[in-house]
């Protein structure tokens, strides 16, 4: 599930990854991301290290937002299949991912 409200502003999803591969301020991550009409939306699984999941128990994954960018204000360029955003004081960059493809 992700805590995040959609209808609040009309968002759809036009991308899901459930793990992607990137690095924001170098410091590398494995997150979840969803792209919207509005934003780019990175989640982290608040339930991937719980100890009962290694226990034959089936925990779902409770999907928290760590970072929203707004599509209409990044700055990207794609370098060898990889996307680089720069919005503001935030760098991110999303590995094995071709931005242009999707939007």
């Amino acid at each position: 599930m992700f805590n995040y409200d959609f209808a609040k502003n009309k968002e759809k999803a036009i991308y899901e990854d459930r793990s992607v591969l990137l690095d924001i301020n170098n410091k590398e991550y494995n997150l979840a991301m969803i792209i919207t009409n509005k934003n780019i939306l990175f989640f982290n699984d608040a339930n991937k290290n719980n100890i009962l999941r290694g226990r034959g128990i089936d925990i779902q994954p409770d999907y928290l937002l760590e970072l929203s960018l707004p599509l209409n204000k990044i700055n990207y360029v794609i370098e060898e299949g990889n996307t680089y955003i720069n919005y503001k004081e935030t760098e991110v960059i999303i590995y094995n991912f071709d931005l242009t493809k999707v939007i």
